[in-house]
């Protein structure tokens, strides 16, 4: 089951890779406002204003291929737009509408669990039933994400090779210390996308 997952994982990101530096230039814009910089993905409403813009934009890249309405079903479905918190865990999460994508922001002080303030820690869930399109989607969002955050320092290249590359467990190393892993938890019905402080 783990082969056929990376397998399909591999897959479903070299199918987008073609676009990928076009991309990163073209939504350098979308996630900055007047009044709020949008590039930090530690702060768990930042995270869900670029992943819910990314995430439009990937399905946008899939409407030849999957049709109007099945790219606009993933993003109705799969969009950030739920929200709950464990302050005694110090824990915040954002998920879609039925939770088939979480992401949980982990906070060193249950005090500091808040939408605007930074975690220490991010992990987003993939459920296998969300299925294959919302799995390249959610690929494709994050390599994206990342990407656009460090193409100053190692470049979006540098991140799009770690997706087209990565075996499970293997850390994609940035620069400010924080290590990209993607998992799969034995016997877990879900991949989980981590971002890991510093040691």
């Amino acid at each position: 089951m783990m082969k056929r997952m990376l397998a399909l994982f591999l897959g479903i990101l070299m199918l987008c890779s073609f676009a990928l530096a076009e991309d990163a230039d073209e939504i350098s814009g979308l996630f900055k406002t007047d009044t709020v910089d949008q590039e930090n993905y530690m702060v768990p409403r930042q995270f869900m204003n670029m992943f819910n813009e990314t995430f439009k934009i990937s399905a946008d890249l899939l409407r030849d291929s999957v049709g109007d309405e099945e790219a606009d079903r993933l993003v109705e479905t799969f969009s950030l737009t739920q929200d709950d918190f464990d302050a005694g865990n110090g824990e915040f999460y954002y998920g879609s509408q039925d939770w088939g994508i979480e992401v949980v922001f982990v906070f060193e002080n249950a005090e500091d669990v808040s939408p605007d303030a930074p975690a220490f820690r991010w992990y987003l869930c993939l459920d296998d039933e969300a299925g294959e399109n919302a799995a390249r989607l959610t690929m494709y969002t994050l390599n994206l994400m990342i990407g656009y955050k460090h193409k100053d320092t190692i470049g979006s290249e540098a991140v799009q090779n770690y997706f087209q590359t990565f075996t499970l467990g293997e850390a994609l190393r940035l620069p400010d210390g924080y290590e990209f892993v993607i998992l799969r938890p034995d016997d877990a019905d879900y991949v989980v996308f981590s971002m890991q402080p510093p040691v």
